[in-house]
Parts: C-alpha cells; structure tokens; sequence
C-alpha cells in the first residue's frame, strides 16, 4: 500500500531483477521520480526492470510521455521492462500508444519475472 504518492520505490527481491512500485497517478508530477530512479539504474547491474503498476490510479498524456521517456532510457542503457498490475483503462492506453513495444504488460509479478527466465 502507499503511504506516499506521485512516488516510485525501488526494490530487490530477487538476484537481476529490479521492482519500481509506482504509487499515485502518473502525470506530470512523475518527471523528477522517474529521473532520480533512472539514474539509480544506470548504476546497478540488474538488466531487468519490472514496474509495479498495482497502487497507480491513472495515466494522463504528460504521465505517459514521462513513462515513455523512462522506458526509452532503459533500453538505451540496455535493460528490459516489463510491468505488472495494470488496470485495464491503463491498459488500453498502452495498447493505443503502442508501449508494448517498449513495456511489456503482464498479469503479476511472478509473471513479469518468468518471462524473462525461460
């Protein structure tokens, strides 16, 4: 549960895997998380990113280019994304803007985790 919002917590559960719990509603306000988390990132050695969707509340279009911004940055620091908990009306944003070619989409965590070990 969030006991912030508009906040992106980093956090390890498994060897090469990195969870970002995303908490609030992606807007604009997200600019300056998604910076200092990127940032972390460039960092640490893990190459997959997972991306906590289950306490974010919406997306609106200035969210959406920070996630985009975000996203893009990991693949130029050659990492993948994936994410999990998506609610379906974010879910239908993602599809309309194509970020599954970016971010890809998954039921849950273990999920998310799976797809990258097989």
């Amino acid at each position: 549960m969030c006991d912030q919002v508009d906040v992106i917590t980093l956090r390890q559960t498994v060897p090469e895997f990195v969870i970002l719990d995303l908490c609030g509603f992606i807007s604009s306000r997200f600019e300056r998380a998604f910076e200092v988390t990127a940032n972390a990132l460039r960092g640490r050695p893990e190459k997959n990113i997972v991306l906590n969707f289950n306490e974010v509340k919406g997306i609106d279009g200035l969210g959406l280019k920070q996630l985009l911004i975000f996203c893009t940055q990991m693949r130029k620091f050659n990492r993948k994304v994936a994410a999990y908990g998506v609610k379906t009306d974010v879910r239908q944003v993602f599809q309309l803007t194509r970020m599954e070619n970016l971010l890809r989409t998954c039921e849950n965590e273990y999920q998310a985790i799976a797809g990258w070990s097989k």
